[in-house]
């Protein structure tokens, strides 16, 4: 979840997006006392062969030089899921098995904002579940 921290002025950094062929997962090392996130290398998987074939025509096109490997790599920078709706919480994320406990973020998601940024998609389904609890507050 690192972006490049430095580049050439003479060098333009290209991002691709693409929807993941797998899953990360978070994984607790109970010796340690330690949560971390696991994401799986994205090299030779159809979705990182499109990328790099359309930054192949790019380059083809443009007249640049892919400099890949030495500046930056390939990384997660929107990462989404953890509370997923329908398995740790309902459409409206009530978490299951606590009460007045909500998720209101990305982590709602299950993987994939259909390989966009996912900040509307966070903000627009926040919005649509808080407008569902506040209706629920004014009954009760």
């Amino acid at each position: 979840m690192h972006a490049p921290a430095s580049v050439p002025v003479n060098v333009q950094v290209q991002l691709a997006m693409s929807v993941p062929d797998s899953l990360g997962e978070t994984r607790y090392d109970s010796a340690a006392d330690k949560l971390t996130v696991h994401w799986p290398a994205d090299t030779n998987t159809p979705s990182a062969q499109a990328r790099t074939d359309s930054f192949t025509r790019l380059l083809k096109q443009s007249g640049g030089a892919n400099i890949s490997g030495t500046i930056g790599r390939p990384t997660v920078w929107h990462p989404l899921g953890g509370t997923v709706m329908g398995d740790a919480c309902d459409h409206f994320g009530r978490l299951y098995g606590y009460e007045n406990l909500f998720v209101v973020d990305s982590s709602l998601l299950p993987g994939s904002a259909g390989a966009v940024n996912p900040a509307l998609t966070v903000a627009a389904n926040a919005e649509r579940i808080m407008e569902q609890l506040i209706l629920e507050l004014v009954r009760s």
